[in-house]
């Protein structure tokens, strides 16, 4: 019994280990750029992503989707550790994971400085009530960190810029403005349950 005890131990143990480094913000993925010509004019055509594993998808249309230094592109991206925000670099195809703890709604990034703007937390469509909070994630310290193989723990990159209380809904709608000193957010106070119109 003793030594069950200690095997189911030993066992949790390894698997709470594990965890953080699967779901780690930095987290990289090989590769998956192709180049291939398009079949008309026989131009090249390069694919940053090609995988038929996974799901992924641009941001909004509307939405900044190129870092400021014009050597990331953004996306979101269904991958082992979840719904995350990731980045590929147009040169090397490296795939970055830029999110710990995913998002929701739109990803917003800075076009003046290397910094992405996300919303976590819970209170959104179909989510529990809970306060959400707007993070700035510091993508040119993250890209750093794994170029040198050394990221550190997500609070290293991410700060806390605004939060949304529990009190009011929000579908995660967000946007910057164009000097990147405010960040726009739809919210509403939610109706009560039992409201008749009057």
């Amino acid at each position: 019994m003793h030594f069950r005890h200690i095997h189911t131990v030993a066992c949790l143990a390894a698997l709470f280990c594990v965890a953080p480094a699967i779901a780690q913000m930095g987290r990289t993925w090989p590769s998956e750029k192709k180049i291939v010509p398009d079949p008309v004019t026989g131009l090249p055509l390069t694919f940053l992503t090609s995988s038929d594993v996974y799901h992924q998808s641009k941001i909004y249309q509307t939405h900044r989707q190129w870092t400021s230094d014009g050597k990331w592109l953004i996306f979101r991206g269904q991958r082992e550790t979840g719904s995350q925000a990731m980045a590929v670099n147009e040169e090397t195809g490296q795939i970055v994971q830029v999110t710990e703890n995913g998002f929701s709604g739109m990803l917003c990034l800075s076009n003046m400085s290397m910094k992405l703007y996300v919303l976590s937390g819970g209170g959104g469509r179909g989510q529990a009530p809970g306060p959400r909070q707007i993070l700035e994630i510091d993508l040119a310290k993250l890209f750093a960190d794994v170029a040198a193989k050394s990221v550190k723990p997500a609070a290293n990159y991410t700060r806390v810029c605004g939060a949304i209380p529990a009190t009011l809904e929000t579908d995660g709608n967000m946007g910057l403005d164009a000097n990147v000193t405010s960040c726009i957010s739809a919210s509403k106070v939610p109706k009560p349950r039992n409201s008749r119109p009057a």
